[in-house]
């Protein structure tokens, strides 16, 4: 560990609880640690050749071959380090990096008689070797029933779990003797609190010594369920109430010579107070001021959206939609989101709240099918976050204030 920073990896056959659990446990390391966790997965979707990934996972290609898959997974991992997972990590003492997969998984499903875990590795050498990874093993049984939960269709490598238990754990053997890999199997039979406190002994023993009393609390931890975003158009808080908020906190004269870092540090304080609502209703807000046009909520999407008209010079109407995250953002997410739009559309803006620093701003475009079967290019798509809010509302401000003193 680099100043008590920790990269978690979370494995486990499909079905495992692996994803429900990394995130319960970033929802907990940033109320008992007070800072935030970077929650990432794999195959990382924004990063390079995540699209092919995810369409073969998916079968929507299904002509390909071993080794372009394998050279196309080691590819993602490496461009996920580079751009998501060391920045984070290196960015301050004791950051905390939960990635859903790692490479423990390509050397189960890359692997073959043509590749052996040595050959499979070799392309992933240069990847970051996780703090600690954690293997959650389950029965098979239990591993059908969530899967049918999850209402989703069956990707390419969920199939033969006993098989792939066994190379799960040939793979933890050889990843412990040959690279000396930290790698702890832990019991995910068990209820969601139980597995969650399992989970956070073995961090707890992983890093430094300060963190075994906070995280001791995850005893009286109550599940978290996702938020999300519910709320109507009519805002109370918008930007021009902030605005005056932020102008009155300061002498009318003086606020254009306050720093930036007070004035930041005083909206960051004021958006810590806000409702997940209160910040969507904020964007909304922030949208039409700069005239786009709010139309209706669009129904049966995975994601809360909005449709938005944008009129050109010329009065021509561009179709555009505003999505909103609640959680780590997830690439699949707003592509299932957009493929449920029953037109086609321009642009996209994206609402992640939380640090800038933990949510993925880039991505990578492929065509989409529309419900009304049309296809289009996926949407040109502006990532929003809570700090381009807080710019925003200080522009306001600083205009607005400027208007004041000179009149």
């Amino acid at each position: 560990m680099d100043d008590n920073s920790l990269f978690v990896v979370v494995e486990g056959l499909d079905g495992s609880g692996k994803t429900s659990i990394a995130r319960q446990l970033v929802y907990f390391l940033q109320i008992a640690l007070k800072r935030n966790v970077k929650l990432t997965f794999e195959p990382h979707d924004p990063s390079g050749g995540g699209l092919f990934i995810r369409q073969v996972l998916e079968k929507k290609i299904t002509t390909f071959s071993q080794e372009t898959l394998m050279l196309a997974f080691a590819a993602n991992r490496l461009d996920h380090c580079s751009r998501e997972i060391n920045p984070w990590l290196s960015g301050g003492a004791e950051r905390i990096v939960v990635c859903d997969r790692y490479y423990l998984s390509s050397l189960v499903y890359q692997s073959n008689e043509d590749f052996s875990f040595a050959d499979v590795m070799s392309v992933s050498r240069n990847a970051r070797k996780p703090d600690l990874t954690i293997f959650m093993n389950v029965s098979n049984e239990v591993c059908y029933e969530r899967m049918k939960i999850r209402n989703k269709p069956q990707e390419l490598f969920e199939t033969d779990l006993s098989n792939t238990r066994q190379k799960y754990l040939s793979a933890i053997e050889f990843l412990r003797t040959t690279r000396n890999e930290n790698i702890v199997i832990v019991d995910a039979g068990g209820t969601m609190q139980e597995v969650l406190e399992a989970v956070v002994t073995v961090v707890a023993n992983a890093g430094p010594a300060h963190w075994k009393a906070p995280l001791a609390s995850i005893t009286d931890y109550q599940i978290q369920t996702p938020s999300v975003f519910k709320f109507t158009t009519t805002a109370s808080t918008n930007l021009v109430s902030i605005t005056d908020e932020l102008l009155r906190a300061y002498p009318d004269k003086t606020f254009a010579q306050q720093s930036e870092d007070e004035l930041e540090h005083w909206l960051s304080a004021k958006f810590e107070s806000l409702s997940l609502n209160e910040k969507g209703e904020l964007l909304l807000a922030h949208l039409q001021s700069l005239r786009y046009t709010l139309k209706a909520e669009i129904p049966w999407t995975p994601l809360t959206a909005y449709s938005l008209e944008y009129t050109l010079p010329g009065g021509i109407v561009q179709l555009g939609a505003v999505l909103f995250v609640s959680e780590s953002q997830r690439y699949d997410l707003i592509l299932e989101s957009v493929a449920e739009l029953r037109r086609m559309t321009d642009f996209m803006f994206v609402f992640s709240p939380g640090e800038k620093a933990t949510v993925t701003d880039y991505y990578e475009r492929e065509i989409v099918q529309y419900k009304n079967k049309e296809q289009s290019l996926f949407p040109a798509t502006h990532l929003i976050t809570e700090q381009d809010l807080q710019k925003a509302i200080l522009v306001a401000a600083r205009a607005k204030d400027l208007k004041i003193t000179s009149a």
